[in-house]
This record gives structure tokens, C-alpha cells and sequence, in this order.
């Protein structure tokens, strides 16, 4: 028998919490989760497998989320994928900086 793939999606946030709620959420409605402490460890896991989506909190520590973003976007054209941003600071700055960093969306 077949079985199909779950759709994958990397949870990029600084605090563990959040990974966790957004993981348990997330793996209920069927998908699949990566969890990523840091922008830099979500661009590495963006090197090495195409997930299907990224939550990606906008402030974390090492690299934050918008310049991971950015880096996603310029090195990983060969794999498309959509980008949601995620902040606690919903400011018309946060969410332009998101969107010219190559997001698709923002909450």
C-alpha cells in the first residue's frame, strides 16, 4: 500500500514554547515538523531538504528571522516554498522589512 508523504514544515523560533505549540498543532492536522532554534538553523535546513512551508518567528537569536528569510530567498532558488513571518510586534515596519525580505505572508 501507498502511503503518502505528510507535508513538511520547519518551525523557526527562538523560544521553545512556541516550537512546541506550533509542533503539536501542526502534527494533530497530519503535517510534519522541523523545529529550528534560530534563523540559522533554519536556512541550513533549508539547504539540505525542501519543506512544503516555514514559520518563521522574526525575532531569534544567532540570526533573526527576516535575515534568514533574506538568505532562504537568495541562495534557495531551486526550491520554492512559501515563507510566513511571525512576530509578537505586528508594526508596518515589521511586516514591510518581512515582505522585502521575500515572505509571504506575515502574522
Amino acid at each position: 500500500m501507498h502511503q503518502a508523504k505528510h507535508p513538511t514544515v520547519i518551525v523557526a523560533a527562538g523560544y521553545e514554547d512556541t516550537r512546541f505549540m506550533l509542533k503539536y498543532w501542526l502534527e494533530a492536522q497530519g503535517y510534519g515538523v522541523v523545529e529550528a532554534e534560530n534563523g540559522r538553523e533554519a536556512f541550513e535546513l533549508t539547504c539540505v531538504q525542501c519543506p512544503d512551508l516555514i514559520l518563521m518567528s522574526e525575532r531569534m537569536p544567532v540570526l533573526d528571522g527576516i535575515e534568514a528569510a533574506r538568505r532562504i530567498r537568495e541562495h534557495g532558488k531551486e526550491c520554492v516554498f512559501p515563507i510566513v513571518a511571525m512576530s509578537s510586534y505586528p508594526t508596518k515596519e515589521a511586516r514591510a522589512a518581512a515582505f522585502a525580505a521575500g515572505c509571504d505572508s506575515f502574522v
